[in-house]
């Protein structure tokens, strides 16, 4: 027991200065684009050439006639994953940026396995680079990836983010087309990835579904595999001057049926936020 005890407490301080605490943080630091002090006011003219139901999107959750958000700091609450389709799920405290200059958005995820081992994981993508880590204890790895099906993954993941930060909406590696006046298909176009998915809507103008057959499943045995995955958006509410979605489930259409594997709230949405001054 000495030996396990003492084998545990030197990895942990030989990787102190590599958790995804530490991590996260300089990734953060490094990628994040901070506001400036030009950012331009949304407006009827700057959105006229957008798809119907992103402009009503746009006009009902309160962007217009204010500054364009373009990057967006998230706190989530209530989220959880379930890491296989049997499995159980596994409280997160989740905590997430997105800065739109040059697509990239980082999460840092924390729990305890078990109710007992510390779990951190750090997922970032920038401008065509992914990476998923995950540790347990602060130094032991059990997730490590950063190849293209990694990229393509969490490039998806994002472009199902781009009107909750809406700066994205009029980036040049976005692009919109109308397929009627309550569904849009949205693509992102960056580096060497490209993604495309079904943006829905309903008569309100709240954004209620994101769907594509683009994202890739981890078979678990090395290999990955495209399968249809769609996020559940709601429960819109008033945050920091804007009507926002609150709720986010994502699921993955297998053949065996659906397995849902993630679901979280947003408590908090600040836009517009200057690292400097906030740390």
């Amino acid at each position: 027991m000495k030996t396990i005890n003492f084998f545990i407490a030197s990895v942990m301080i030989l990787n102190a200065c590599n958790t995804p605490d530490k991590i996260f943080q300089r990734d953060l630091e490094t990628h994040f684009v901070n506001a400036d002090n030009n950012i331009p006011v949304m407006t009827d003219e700057s959105i006229a050439h957008l798809p119907y139901a992103i402009q009503n999107y746009l006009y009902h959750c309160g962007y217009v006639g204010k500054e364009i958000p373009m990057n967006g700091e998230l706190l989530w609450k209530n989220s959880r994953i379930k890491m296989k389709p049997d499995g159980k799920w596994l409280n997160l405290k989740t905590y997430q940026y997105n800065s739109v200059e040059k697509p990239f958005r980082i999460a840092l995820m924390k729990a305890r396995m078990a109710g007992i081992v510390p779990f951190d994981g750090r997922d970032i993508y920038h401008d065509g680079y992914a990476s998923m880590l995950g540790k347990i204890m602060k130094g032991i790895t059990v997730i490590n990836a950063n190849d293209k099906e990694t990229a393509q993954s969490a490039a998806i993941v994002l472009l199902a983010e781009v009107l909750m930060v809406p700066g994205y909406i009029f980036q040049d590696y976005i692009y919109w087309e109308e397929v009627d006046s309550m569904t849009v298909k949205g693509t992102i176009e960056n580096r060497e990835i490209k993604a495309e998915a079904l943006f829905h809507f309903n008569e309100k103008g709240e954004y209620i579904k994101f769907h594509t057959n683009d994202r890739n499943f981890d078979n678990g045995d090395g290999t990955c595999r495209k399968v249809p995955y769609s996020i559940n958006i709601g429960e819109y509410r008033k945050i920091d001057h804007f009507i926002t979605p609150t709720y986010v489930s994502a699921v993955w259409h297998l053949a065996e049926g659906d397995y849902e594997y993630w679901q979280g709230n947003i408590e908090k949405i600040k836009f517009n936020i200057n690292l400097e001054k906030k740390y």
